[in-house]
């Protein structure tokens, strides 16, 4: 089923927000990990983690993230598949065209091997005149 330009424009905007989200999820880890490599810092994250637990507003946000990540996978593999059919839309005149050529050369090809096997056929017959010629004339 072919996209639409409208489509094809949703999902770029929703890669560009995937890249980012990942990005800045990267971030976060590198943040994560720098703290959790402080000892002093970590009873600082353990109250903070606490305080964010105890938030309902944050928790239902983190379950909003976790439904558009597991979205966006969707997403993901329907890009996949788009970027795929438009490649090879993209590729298949070339193939069909050195398919074509592919085709003239074996002609031209078999073209020779026949003028070949006539001459190498000539050639023999013309010995074998050659050869009566000269009994007879021996």
């Amino acid at each position: 089923m072919p996209f639409t330009d409208d489509d094809l424009k949703a999902l770029r905007l929703l890669l560009r927000e995937e890249m980012q989200s990942e990005t800045h999820l990267n971030g976060l880890r590198m943040l994560v990990r720098g703290e959790m490599q402080s000892e002093a810092h970590l009873d600082r994250l353990r109250m903070l983690v606490r305080e964010e637990m105890q938030s309902e507003t944050h928790l239902n946000g983190l379950r909003m993230l976790v439904r558009e990540e597991m979205q966006s996978e969707t997403r993901l593999n329907a890009l996949r598949l788009l970027v795929r059919e438009e490649v090879q839309a993209e590729i298949q005149p070339f193939r069909d065209d050195v398919a074509q050529r592919f085709d003239q050369v074996a002609t031209q090809i078999d073209g020779l091997y026949q003028r070949d096997e006539k001459r190498e056929q000539e050639y023999l017959l013309i010995r074998e005149q050659l050869r009566r010629l000269e009994n007879r004339f021996a």
